[in-house]
């Protein structure tokens, strides 16, 4: 059975959806002979493509398993082949190129191997499938705390639309707010985001992504405060457990909403414990 690297298994959960959909996880047929080098693997599958008979996943994994301890010069000539890909007609393709994508950035020297092919990766955004847009705005987050320039600028126009998956969108904030938290392109977008109708899911996505985010923005510590008071208890818990993830002055001006959470006598326990969990950051029990 092949192995699968912790940021491989991220983006096949990510894309299990997608995958499942098109049946690509089932392991009916064993690859002959020796397994293709990484660079040979994604030609093959792009200019011998049949949709008939495209590759499963265990396959893939075959050759991404390979990508830890190769040469930086053999990845590097690879990753064009990976790119052309990535952007193939074909989602499961474009799904298998994106979990090698993950693969690459999570070594040491990932973020500049990957660097020349920001723009392809940004590319990603504009695809129709959400799962594959969530993949794309993970793939820019490989790039790590100071990416090339147009890296800001594309997140938030992509923030902006209202045509993108909202939940792709919460994660493109939190890069934001973790990457550029004082632009004024990045404040604006934030606001105009938590202005929309949004469901509960993407209300979750957001307050965690605010958590993970580590950002000390006093508008993102605003949203985590009002949604301590959403009209769903999921998204109230969310939030009341956010606040044990943020910064503590982040956690210092939340304090009265917290004690208030506490307070409420129609509150549900779990939001209460939440919230009784993240003032212990403070020394506060109640």
């Amino acid at each position: 059975m092949f192995g699968i690297s912790p940021a491989a298994l991220w983006c096949l959960i990510l894309l299990l959806p997608l995958l499942l959909q098109n049946g690509e996880l089932a392991t009916h047929r064993e690859i002959p002979g020796a397994t293709l080098s990484l660079r040979d693997f994604f030609q093959t599958l792009v200019q011998h493509y049949d949709p008939a008979t495209v590759a499963k996943f265990d396959e893939v994994m075959k050759v991404t398993d390979q990508i830890p301890s190769m040469a930086a010069p053999e990845i590097a000539n690879a990753l064009p082949s990976i790119f052309v890909a990535f952007e193939h007609r074909d989602d499961t393709v474009k799904s298998y190129a994106a979990v090698t994508i993950f693969s690459v950035g999570q070594r040491p020297d990932g973020a500049a191997l990957l660097a020349p092919y920001t723009k392809n990766i940004e590319r990603g955004l504009d695809l129709p499938n959400a799962h594959l847009q969530g993949a794309s705005v993970r793939l820019l987050d490989l790039l790590g705390s100071r990416p090339p320039a147009h890296v800001v600028p594309s997140l938030v126009a992509f923030a902006k639309r209202t045509d993108r998956d909202s939940i792709a969108q919460a994660d493109a904030l939190s890069i934001l707010l973790r990457i550029a938290p004082e632009n004024a392109d990045v404040v604006s977008v934030l606001r105009g985001f938590v202005s929309r109708a949004l469901d509960e899911r993407s209300k979750e996505a957001l307050i965690n992504g605010i958590a993970n985010s580590h950002t000390e923005s006093t508008n993102a510590n605003d949203i985590l405060i009002t949604a301590l008071s959403d009209s769903d208890e999921g998204v109230r818990f969310q939030a009341a457990q956010a606040f044990q993830r943020v910064p503590r002055g982040m956690l210092i001006k939340a304090k009265p909403a917290l004690q208030s959470v506490i307070r409420r006598p129609d509150e549900s326990q779990q939001v209460k414990a939440a919230a009784r969990e993240s003032l212990k950051g403070l020394g506060q029990h109640e």
